[in-house]
């Protein structure tokens, strides 16, 4: 059972070495890397030659951003399952992979997800532990996280499920639930199975505002009754 994982780099030199070696350092596992490139340039390319055997599909020209570049990697890759990791995030141990592509081989299930860390240099700051997946849950504004969220690729492609690219912060929140909507055959794996790093979009002032704006409106688009959008934007503050 193969597993791909999709990367989007935009002049990313700064951390993209330790993101690819995260991937390149995973053990027991059939694993296929596609990096989309929205046309870097710094030394993102140079460094992505440096790793030519590691990656399997390389496109770099102009794109929408980090959502559409994402797409374009769905839309390339081949594996079994599919997986995002961020080029200025890890993962957490060289089995994190094989322990995922593990269970979707044990159970035939259709999401696999886990628990993530959040670190600045060389420390942890924050975990988050994401527990079991109940669907009344996610009408309460629980959610997975999206770097150590792994789904079967037959299910995103049958239901053309991709990232909506008129949301600038919150595409991965929708396309999480659009999934968890359509299946109920969900496994959480509690370990940490990826580093995530701490100065994204999302926790600026202005990503904070624009977030909860989005929020707002992929519930409201996923058909959540008023109520449930209020419950939800409260659990969020």
């Amino acid at each position: 059972m193969k597993i791909s994982i999709i990367m989007a780099t935009f002049n990313s030199d700064k951390t993209l070495r330790s993101a690819i070696k995260s991937i390149k350092n995973q053990t027991d596992v059939q694993l296929e890397l596609v990096v989309i490139d929205g046309g870097s340039t710094d030394e993102t390319l140079n460094i992505l030659k440096e790793f030519n055997s590691t990656i399997d599909i390389l496109i770099s020209e102009a794109d929408e951003g980090t959502y559409d570049a994402l797409n374009k990697g769905l839309r390339h890759c081949t594996g079994d399952i599919v997986g995002i990791l961020h080029s200025d995030d890890i993962f957490a141990n060289k089995d994190s992979l094989s322990s995922v592509t593990k269970i979707f081989k044990e159970s035939s299930c259709s999401v696999v997800y886990g628990n993530i860390e959040f670190f600045k240099g060389t420390t942890i700051k924050r975990r988050w532990n994401v527990g079991p997946f109940k669907l009344k849950n996610m009408k309460n504004g629980w959610h997975p996280a999206h770097p150590s969220f792994f789904v079967s690729r037959k299910l995103v492609v049958e239901n053309n499920i991709y990232y909506d690219l008129s949301y600038k912060i919150g595409a991965d929140l929708k396309w999480m639930i659009s999934i968890l909507q359509l299946t109920s055959n969900v496994i959480y794996l509690n370990r940490t199975l990826t580093y995530m790093r701490i100065g994204g979009a999302s926790t600026t002032l202005k990503g904070i505002f624009i977030s909860f704006k989005e929020i707002y409106e992929i519930y409201k688009d996923l058909g959540f009754s008023k109520f449930q959008i209020v419950l939800i934007s409260v659990s969020y503050t």
